[in-house]
C-alpha cells in the first residue's frame, strides 16, 4: 500500500498583509486494511479532502475507515479506480465525492450480499462470520442514512456458476468481476450527486483501464446496460 501525504500552500494577500492558508489533502493507494485506517486516522484532522485509488479490501477495515471519513466530513476523490468496497463503502460515506478524468468505478458484492448467496447453498459453515459482517454492514448503512441497495443490488448483475470457500468465507465464481452501474443507479445508490463523471461505456472503460490498470492486472467488467439482474439462486461448487 503506497500512502502519500499532499500538503498545498495557498498564499492570500490583502490590505498589505499576507495570510498563509494551508490545505491538506491526503492520499491513499491499495488495498484497504487495517494499516490504511491507521494511516488516516493520524492524519484525519489536518485533511479536508482524501484522494484514493483502492481495490477494495477488508470489510471491516472499509467500514472504520468509511465511519472516519463520514463522521469528519472529509470529501474524496477519485482519480485512477475505486472498486469493491472502496465505492460501496468509503464513497458514500463522503461530504462530497469528485470523480478526475473518468477513473474506473466497479461494484461487485458485499457481506450482505454474500450471506444471503450462502444461505442458498446451504452453506452453514460461512454463516457465522458472514452474519457478523453483514450486520456490522447494515448498522453502518443505517448510520449514515442509506438503504441496502448499494449493497444488495450489484451481485445480481454478475453471472454467478459457482461457489468456492476461502477461510471460512465463501465466494463466488462469476463471469463478471465487476458491475459498472450507470451514473444515475449510482446517484440513487448512494443517495447524492457528485462532481465530474467516472468511466461509464465500453469505450470510456477500455481507455480507463489502458491508462490506469497494470497490463499484468486481469479485470473484467461489465456496464449496467450490458449486464442481466438475474435472480441469486444455488450453484455448484467451483472445481
Amino acid at each position: 500500500m503506497k500512502i502519500k501525504l499532499l500538503l498545498l500552500l495557498a498564499i492570500l494577500t490583502g490590505c498589505g498583509n499576507s495570510k498563509v492558508e494551508r490545505s491538506d489533502y491526503l492520499e491513499v493507494t491499495g488495498r484497504i486494511d487495517e494499516k490504511m485506517v491507521a494511516e488516516v486516522a493520524k492524519n484525519i484532522h489536518k485533511i479536508h479532502s482524501l484522494v484514493i485509488t483502492s481495490q477494495g479490501g477488508e470489510t471491516s477495515s472499509a467500514i472504520e475507515l468509511a465511519r472516519m471519513i463520514y463522521d469528519n466530513k472529509v470529501n474524496v476523490i477519485v482519480k485512477k479506480y475505486c472498486l469493491s468496497a472502496c465505492a460501496q463503502l468509503i464513497l458514500p460515506s463522503a461530504k462530497t465525492i469528485e470523480f478526475v478524468d473518468k477513473p474506473i468505478l466497479g461494484l461487485h458484492h458485499s457481506a450482505t450480499s454474500i450471506l444471503e448467496f450462502s444461505k442458498l447453498q446451504n452453506y452453514a459453515d460461512a454463516n457465522d462470520l458472514s452474519q457478523q459482517l453483514s450486520e456490522k454492514e447494515q448498522t453502518f448503512f443505517k448510520y449514515i442514512g442509506l438503504n441496502l441497495d448499494i449493497a444488495e443490488e450489484p451481485i445480481h448483475y454478475l453471472e454467478i456458476s459457482c461457489f468456492f470457500e476461502k477461510g471460512g468465507y465463501p465466494g463466488v465464481g462469476s463471469k463478471w468481476g465487476f458491475l459498472v452501474p450507470s451514473p444515475s443507479t449510482y446517484k440513487k445508490w448512494i443517495n447524492k450527486d457528485y462532481t465530474g463523471e467516472f468511466a461509464s461505456t465500453n469505450s470510456e472503460i477500455l481507455t480507463s483501464v489502458r491508462k490506469y490498470i497494470p497490463q499484468q492486472v486481469s479485470m473484467t467488467l461489465v456496464t449496467e446496460e450490458q449486464a442481466s439482474w438475474r435472480p441469486l439462486s444455488a450453484v455448484p461448487k467451483c472445481s
